[in-house]
């Protein structure tokens, strides 16, 4: 997911606000799922020795019921999807049986259905400049007494939620480069009769 689409989705009111801060913050709680994929036998052990069980005591359990035995004959094929939403609630349910720990599931899910936190070191800045990105953006420039001023208006959805304002020789470097630009658009503009 994009930042803007991960804006839209979980922080639109913040950004309308115009409060990147609340937006990052939030953006920095976002769990994504990966879609579930099979998973072979020897990265089925791997992933319950990783987490100190036992993957002979595990697998052992599913042998007691039809389920069980359909997905240890899928393991010794192509592969258990773990992660699957219907593979989930039977692993829930040797849990809550006690055959298997809490752990050993996890370990599983997690293999087969890794869930990752793609915002987690997202800025406010970060946010401000992805919400400004394909806004509608009206950019005047006035020059009064010689001195260059520029105002740059953004708008998303007929609402502004940025306005900069550059004075001729004010600001950053990049501000006062961006200025000298457009004075000397608008002076060839202006000499050649415009």
């Amino acid at each position: 997911m994009r930042l803007t689409e991960a804006i839209r989705t979980h922080a639109l009111a913040e950004a309308q606000a115009g409060n990147f801060n609340a937006v990052a913050t939030k953006l920095r709680t976002v769990i994504e799922t990966a879609v579930p994929r099979e998973c072979g036998s020897v990265e089925t052990a791997d992933a319950l020795i990783a987490v100190g069980a036992n993957p002979m005591a595990d697998l052992d359990a599913m042998r007691g019921d039809a389920t069980g035995q359909f997905l240890l004959t899928k393991l010794a094929g192509p592969g258990v999807s773990w992660g699957h939403r219907l593979t989930v609630p039977y692993l829930a349910g040797l849990v809550a049986a006690g055959k298997i720990l809490q752990k050993s599931m996890d370990a599983l899910v997690q293999l087969s259905a890794p869930t990752t936190h793609p915002f987690a070191s997202v800025t406010a800045a970060d946010c401000s400049a992805a919400w400004l990105v394909n806004a509608d953006c009206l950019l005047s420039i006035n020059r009064t007494d010689g001195v260059l001023r520029v105002c740059l208006h953004v708008y998303r959805n007929g609402q502004q939620v940025r306005l900069a304002v550059i004075n001729e020789g004010e600001g950053s470097e990049a501000d006062r480069a961006l200025t000298n630009s457009i004075e000397a658009a608008l002076d060839r503009w202006l000499q050649a009769g415009g």
